[in-house]
């Protein structure tokens, strides 16, 4: 039972730093905006606000999308696709 407290507390105390952290990345990419720098280098590392692309497709390319979605399902249904499963650890907090 030891070990299931102790997973519990690390993961309330990961889930305060990470809401620290993202407050924190906010603050510097702001902060970097403003100084018009993409670029800090630092004695704990270099901070770069870096880009991510991402695309919005056409009504077609959706289209194409919802098909394979579609196809993807018929195939599970009779059996044509491989079912590959992996374990893993799921933690849910107590509703008090």
């Amino acid at each position: 039972m030891d070990l299931f407290i102790k997973y519990a507390e690390i993961e309330t105390a990961y889930n305060a730093l990470a809401e620290k952290k993202e407050a924190l990345r906010e603050k510097i990419v702001s902060q970097m905006k403003k100084n018009k720098q993409e670029k800090m280098e630092t004695a704990y590392g270099i901070f770069t606000v870096a880009k991510r692309t991402n695309y919005e497709y056409t009504q077609k390319i959706a289209k194409l999308l919802m098909n394979v979605k579609l196809a993807k399902v018929k195939e599970e249904q009779q059996g044509k696709a491989t079912k590959v499963e992996s374990e893993y650890l799921r933690y849910s907090v107590l509703k008090e």
